[in-house]
């Protein structure tokens, strides 16, 4: 098992801030929020934020992201083949591949044009590969932020439709038990599976009333059955990196250091012999 620190799960400081805390806790590897650290881009550059990256001996496995506009006008559908290509040029730099996008949904979702809107969906993504490819760039559609997509049997239709090899899905725990999906979904997905998160749900929500983001609590202290569902992700062929990624009030109420000790730790008594 292969585990790396989200960037969303140390939400504050800044980005030297958040290399400097994982490099001292034993964190090796990480997700950048690009978000997050647009403004020591703008700032520094891309050659500052990647010598911050390697000078704390760290490795960017991912990057969150892009909330894309299949469904807006020809402006919105632009911006984000230009956003993609701005984001693709600073990974390149950084020596990853995976990009965790979402998308917007359509105002009408019959069963008659659902085929329809999923084919609108995939050619936008389809755009969006083409321009990520030149970068080395894959893109990871993330179910439930997909809004068109609340299942990875759904999502894996819409990678089918896309029909690009630079695109797939990105695994999820909350947003695997958060939608319609079953396990068996998942060998739809089979070698398209090609970034992960990972969290756990706290142990009194009910389901019916789930927050999928603040119901989120460090792997180990919550009631996920992680270890069974990550064995199947990797039966399915993804051997990457399992980004901790957390939206935890209590967590973010901790200094930097404390919450990347207090997430290994969790992660350490699901997976004893984890590599970080």
């Amino acid at each position: 098992m292969k585990i790396a620190m989200h960037e969303i799960t140390t939400r504050d400081g800044t980005f030297p801030e958040h290399m400097e805390a994982y490099a001292k806790t034993g964190w090796k590897h990480f997700e950048i929020n690009m978000w997050h650290a647009e403004a020591y881009f703008t700032e520094h550059g891309i050659d500052a934020a990647v010598k911050v990256v390697t000078d704390n001996g760290l490795q960017c496995v991912g990057c969150t992201g892009i909330s894309m506009s299949a469904f807006g006008d020809a402006e919105a559908r632009q911006g984000d083949i230009d956003g993609v290509q701005k984001v693709g040029e600073r990974m390149q730099a950084l020596g990853c591949s995976a990009l965790v996008v979402g998308c917007d949904v359509p105002a009408e979702r019959t069963r008659e044009n659902y085929p329809a809107h999923l084919d609108t969906m995939a050619a936008h993504v389809r755009q969006m590969a083409d321009a990520a490819a030149p970068f080395g760039v894959t893109i990871a559609a993330e179910v439930n932020w997909c809004a068109l997509c609340k299942s990875y049997r759904t999502a894996a239709d819409m990678v089918s439709r896309a029909d690009r090899s630079n695109v797939g899905l990105i695994w999820d725990p909350a947003h695997f038990v958060s939608t319609p999906s079953r396990v068996d979904d998942l060998d739809l997905a089979r070698g398209k599976i090609v970034h992960a998160h990972l969290n756990d749900i706290r142990a009194d929500t009910h389901w019916e009333v789930m927050d999928i983001n603040a119901d989120r609590v460090i792997p180990g202290d919550g009631i996920l059955p992680l270890k069974a569902w990550t064995e199947k992700v990797e039966e399915c062929g993804y051997d990457g990196y399992h980004c901790v990624e957390l939206f935890n009030a209590e967590l973010w109420d901790e200094d930097l250091e404390t919450i990347c000790t207090k997430v290994m730790s969790g992660c350490k008594s699901v997976w004893p012999d984890a590599q970080f």
